[in-house]
Order: C-alpha cells, then sequence, then structure tokens
C-alpha cells in the first residue's frame, strides 16, 4: 500500500505547475552586516559554489576542531581568489561558520538556517543556503520549505533571494537554491525539483517580476543536468527555462560545465547552473556560453564553483 500511494503521489505531482498548492513560508535569513560594502572597481562577477558539508566538509566523518579550523581558512583563501562580488554558497551549516572565515571584503553575509525536514538525518549537520557580498542587498528572504505538509514532492533546503541595486546594472535580484532532494529514488528527486521552481515563480508573481523585461539571476546546485542523459525525465531546467531563462552555460561541453566532480559512485556532472532571466540576456551582446568553471582542490569540496562575469558582459566597470 505505502508503494501504490507514492506512486499516485508522483503522477498527481508530475502535474503541478498546473495545480493549487500550499503557500509557502517568507522568512528572513539570519544576517550579519559589518562595515564596509563600497562597490569594488573590478566588475560586478557572481559566483555559486557548493562547499560540502562546510565547515566540517563530511556529515559522518570524524573531524577535530583543528581540522575544521583548516578547512574554514583554506576555504577563505580560495574566496578571495575566486574573488566574486556576490557568491551563492549552499550546504553551509550557519551563519557562524560563514563568520568564521573573516572575509572582510564580504561584509553582508545571509544564511538561511531552516530547520531540517523530517526526511532529512538528524545526525547530519544543517544543510543551509547563503549569500556572501561584498555590496549591500537592498532586502533579501527565503522561501522556507519546512512547514509545508510532510508529502513525497516537498521540497527541502528552502530558497534564498535578495534584490540588489547596482550602479550602472540596476535592479537585480538573485535566487539562490540547493535542489538537492535524493531521499527516496530518482522520481521522488524529481518532483520535489519540479515542486520547488512551482514556488520559485510564485515569489517572482509575487515579487511583481518579470522574466522577460526584469534582471534575474537562478543560481545554485539544483541537483539536476543538461547533459546527463539520466535526467531526461526530469523537468526541472525546462520550467526554468519556461518561465524566461537561459542557462548561461548553454553551448559549453561537459569538461568545461561538470561542476561535480567525478568518484568512486557517480560520474562527473553539470549539477551547478547559473540561469540569466531573458530581461538580463537582451543587454548581454557577448553570445553564449558566459559561465566560467573554476578547479577546486580535492579536499574542499566535492563540486567546483562557477562564475558568471556580469559586469564584462553588460559592459559594466
Amino acid at each position: 500500500m505505502p508503494i501504490l500511494r507514492l506512486f499516485i503521489t508522483l503522477i498527481v505531482c508530475s502535474f503541478l505547475p498546473l495545480q493549487a498548492q500550499e503557500q509557502v513560508k517568507i522568512t528572513v535569513p539570519a544576517t550579519s552586516i559589518q562595515q564596509g560594502g563600497e562597490i569594488p572597481k573590478s566588475p560586478l562577477l557572481i559566483g555559486s559554489w557548493n562547499i560540502a558539508w562546510f565547515p566540517r566538509g563530511s556529515p559522518t566523518k570524524e573531524v577535530s576542531p583543528e581540522q575544521i579550523g583548516e578547512n574554514i581558512q583554506n576555504t577563505a583563501e580560495f574566496i578571495k581568489k575566486l574573488d566574486p562580488t556576490i557568491l551563492f554558497a549552499c550546504e553551509i551549516s550557519n551563519i557562524e561558520s560563514l563568520k568564521a572565515m573573516k572575509l572582510a571584503d564580504y561584509p553582508y553575509i545571509a544564511c538561511s538556517e531552516i530547520p531540517r525536514t523530517e526526511e532529512e538525518n538528524s545526525a547530519y549537520p544543517l544543510q543551509s543556503v547563503s549569500f556572501l557580498s561584498k555590496i549591500p542587498w537592498k532586502e533579501v528572504w527565503v522561501l522556507d520549505f519546512s512547514e509545508l505538509a510532510k508529502t513525497a514532492d516537498r521540497p527541502s533546503r528552502g530558497i534564498i533571494g535578495a534584490e540588489f541595486d547596482i550602479p550602472k546594472v540596476g535592479k537585480l535580484t538573485i535566487y539562490g537554491g540547493h535542489f538537492k532532494s535524493n531521499r527516496g529514488g530518482i522520481e521522488a528527486s524529481r518532483i520535489r525539483r519540479q515542486r520547488a521552481v512551482t514556488y520559485l515563480a510564485e515569489d517572482l508573481k509575487r515579487r511583481g517580476l518579470d522574466p522577460k523585461k526584469d534582471q534575474i539571476l537562478i543560481v545554485g546546485d539544483l541537483n539536476t543536468s543538461n547533459l546527463s542523459p539520466e535526467f531526461s525525465s526530469d523537468l526541472t531546467l525546462k520550467m526554468i527555462k519556461e518561465l524566461g531563462f537561459v542557462s548561461s552555460a548553454q553551448g559549453l561541453p561537459l569538461e568545461k560545465a561538470g561542476s561535480f566532480k567525478a568518484d568512486k559512485r557517480y560520474q562527473a556532472n553539470d549539477l551547478d547552473h547559473i540561469m540569466v532571466s531573458e530581461g538580463l540576456k537582451a543587454k548581454i551582446t557577448t553570445p553564449l556560453p558566459w559561465m566560467e568553471m573554476v578547479a577546486v582542490p580535492g579536499t574542499l569540496s566535492d563540486h567546483n564553483p562557477i562564475l558568471l562575469p556580469l559586469g564584462k558582459l553588460l559592459g559594466t566597470p
């Protein structure tokens, strides 16, 4: 009987974009705002990175305080080298772990710290989504899925959003998500990701945003691929594109887009994405692809960070 109920839920939830659904909770994330935040002289650079169970580096492995401190320091040094203006980071334990990096150039930090849902292992560290920014946001918020009814398609980890007003660029809205929902198998994971997109679409409407006209980015570990056949039935990226977005990696081969590094269990894959609204795309004259991937030492994460040189693409200093 449980298998039958799951099957029925999967079928019904495949049509979620057409169905009425529960209202998602909108919350304010934990924030840390330090002195500073002048517009940097370097061109606007947007980054996204799954830092993998930061700061421990593992959900189960015994890690000493010294090892955690070393991981924090090495991660901070790598972020300094990347030098993004705004960085979305996921698999973050809490805001204190971000503050521990002591990144003076990033005085604006926000971290979701959403309570884990029942399906997630309570023995594992919390996995939050976050922003680190050199420049101030006008507003930052979180789509919190944790209080939705416990159904097979309930998304996890939430989505963090921020609105910026940047000189010579204007209003820029960024949504960051970690759609990792691999509990219950491939099909259950797929419908969780797809339902998360429906809530993102509702939030665009709530904020009066039109992807075909406005400057919007959707970034993060969306846990699905443009290039791998195993995700051929997953509509997540198709749904995002139908909202009015294009992949900044369009045209890149796997060796240049495969942000998830191969390991003993999984092959390399393009799980991390930066999706650009059509309204923003219209202001870019450089042909696709625009995304850049940077190799990270294996000890820091099983994901490579990805970057969008938005300032250069827009021709702004």
